[in-house]
């Protein structure tokens, strides 16, 4: 279960979109044939399919996770990107792997169209609602998927869950983190991003290979989880889970919270 207190402040509802149609004027592939089209994309680099699987089986076991659900923010739109098809069908192929059912699946991006949104939850996808921000507390353990997303969308998810509780519920799939680390003065990475700062240092960390039939879909990507020994050592260091007060890029403004 998954519960939520935050707003975005900047969303607008898009509109039910007149049916496209080509230049020859033709109607445009539906969503569906165009999502069936990333699935056999997928398939057709089977060994990057069952290596990438294998490894999110191997992760679970290490990080000693049992019967996650998944959380997937900042996909985008299936109806406008093929990268979002592409990321979408991993998601569903992973799942599958790990039978985790796709009503386990809770989603959500402010790109969603209507379309989007029907789309998906013909999949049996839980669209959540657009009030509804990624700034979630995670009570089960939980499979992040976060495909390039931004970096304050992962210092929310981590201050939301700071603690060694937290961490144990959480398997990110997302931009690798240690990229930030590499690429932003650590000053301003730290006043920034404090548990991002914090945490990459005891990331145990496997990068998804490239997929050679839509390479942006899977660049710089990554599972990512704290080992147990790791989380151990921190818990006797109560004083890493100690943030400075005010600091990071989360909005503290509370709204209604949601239960899911």
């Amino acid at each position: 279960m998954l519960s939520s207190s935050y707003l975005y402040t900047d969303f607008k509802r898009v509109g039910p979109q007149k049916k496209r149609k080509s230049k020859a004027g033709l109607e445009a592939p539906s969503i569906s044939a165009l999502y069936q089209r990333a699935v056999d994309d997928l398939t057709t680099d089977s060994n990057w399919l069952t290596n990438c699987q294998q490894m999110l089986c191997d992760t679970l076991k290490d990080a000693l996770m049992e019967s996650p659900t998944v959380l997937c923010l900042g996909l985008g739109s299936p109806t406008g990107s093929r990268d979002a098809r592409i990321q979408l069908a991993f998601l569903l192929a992973a799942c599958h792997e790990l039978d985790i059912d796709h009503n386990a699946i809770s989603i959500y991006d402010p790109v969603f169209t209507v379309e989007d949104s029907s789309f998906l939850t013909s999949l049996r996808i839980h669209c959540m609602t657009e009030n509804l921000a990624p700034q979630y507390t995670l009570v089960n353990p939980t499979i992040l998927y976060m495909p390039h997303c931004d970096r304050i969308l992962y210092e929310n998810i981590l201050r939301k869950n700071w603690s060694g509780d937290g961490m144990r519920r959480i398997l990110l799939v997302a931009n690798c983190l240690g990229d930030y680390v590499d690429s932003i003065p650590s000053r301003k990475l730290a006043s920034e991003s404090p548990c991002l700062s914090k945490i990459v240092p005891y990331l145990r960390c496997r990068m998804l290979p490239t997929l050679q039939c839509c390479t942006t879909a899977f660049s710089s990507m990554a599972i990512q989880y704290i080992e147990k020994d790791a989380l151990a050592t921190l818990d006797r260091t109560s004083s890493f889970w100690e943030l400075p007060s005010g600091k990071g890029q989360q909005d503290e403004e509370t709204k209604d919270s949601c239960t899911l």
